[in-house]
């Protein structure tokens, strides 16, 4: 059974949520420079 496309664009737009509460405040030098914040933003968007 596939899924419904606007499920997926809801993911989507969840974790371009997530992304955005999580690097409030931070500059590229930031998160650059800091491996865990950079892995914690790539998580976010994982197929689970």
């Amino acid at each position: 059974m596939q899924r419904d496309a606007r499920a997926f664009l809801w993911d989507a737009h969840s974790a371009a949520e997530a992304t955005l509460e999580f690097v409030a405040g931070k500059t590229y030098t930031d998160y650059s420079g800091d491996r865990l914040l950079c892995d914690n933003c790539v998580d976010i968007y994982r197929v689970r």
